[in-house]
């Protein structure tokens, strides 16, 4: 409340000078054929209009309050300036007995009887600059306090944009550690689907081997089938053993065309040696002779 009532007390001192500043120079505008004295003096009060004019609009609520005081202190002497001036061109505006212009300048040759127009100038002109320089310190302290908050809010905007980072460099360290565990779970369901088709491997290898202590008996057709299939999961395991570790060693085939050939020819053998089982009833065993022997019904 105190900081509103000082700005519109310094705003009421700028206005009433504004006022006397433009009363003024109107009068001194007004007289024909004046001297070239008059003219500038003239000409130097609607410069000093213009500097309070500029200073109407200027904030006061960033400069402190030393330069507040001492600002109404020049306001309150230009003031007086300027309504001395007003008051004696007054006193001969009324005489009735001429033209408003001659009074004026009556005005003006009685004003000069007390001091001369040279001094009336270098007072107004001493009021002007005094004025613009407040009008510039004053724009400065505003222009300063706004960077001031600038500087201010780009260092909250970079503590809030250090905290993000932080929020997402955490995320991403969260990811990773998310990643870590299923990385592991997909090693360990590796392994299990390892473990799984050796355990399935050996299970074939041993009903295989079990064949030789078959001596001349017979299996039936469901019996032969498992056989086939043992030997096919067998066979088919090697070969890509095989060729899994020719990729490893980077070793080129001779003939790339040879673990196709023998690919296909274990799958026609294994297709044939399926037929003949499946297609007999009964199969026999080791029988004298033979390797594998089919007895059709």
């Amino acid at each position: 409340m105190e900081a509103i009532g000082t700005g519109a007390s310094t705003l009421a001192f700028v206005l009433l000078a504004l006022k006397s500043a433009k009363v003024i120079h109107e009068s001194l505008s007004a007289i024909k054929d004046a001297p070239r004295i008059v003219r500038e003096l003239a000409q130097d009060l609607q410069l000093l209009q213009s500097v309070l004019g500029r200073l109407t609009h200027c904030p006061l609520s960033h400069a402190p309050s030393s330069t507040i005081t001492s600002f109404q202190d020049m306001l309150r002497a230009c003031t007086a300036e300027l309504s001395d001036i007003e008051s004696r061109l007054e006193q001969f505006k009324k005489k009735p007995d001429s033209s408003r212009s001659s009074r004026v300048y009556k005005g003006i040759l009685g004003y000069v009887k007390k001091e001369e127009l040279e001094e009336a100038r270098s007072r107004v002109r001493d009021k002007t600059t005094q004025a613009n320089l407040y009008l510039g310190l004053l724009q400065a302290q505003a222009i300063s306090d706004t960077t001031s908050k600038i500087d201010t809010q780009a260092t909250a905007t970079t503590g809030i944009l250090e905290q993000i980072l932080g929020e997402v460099s955490r995320l991403h360290s969260r990811l990773d550690d998310n990643d870590a565990p299923e990385d592991a779970s997909a090693s360990i369901t590796q392994n299990l689907e390892t473990m799984t088709l050796c355990s399935e491997l050996e299970e074939s290898i041993s009903r295989l081997s079990s064949l030789v202590d078959y001596d001349g008996l017979t299996l039936d057709a469901d019996d032969a089938e498992q056989i086939i299939d043992d030997l096919r999961k067998f066979i088919l395991i090697a070969r890509d053993r095989v060729s899994a570790k020719q990729k490893e060693k980077g070793k080129a085939t001779v003939n790339p065309y040879a673990v196709d050939h023998d690919s296909d020819q274990v799958r026609r053998d294994l297709k044939l040696i399926e037929g003949l089982m499946l297609s007999a009833p009964i199969v026999a065993i080791n029988q004298p002779g033979t390797v594998l022997h089919v007895h059709y019904p």
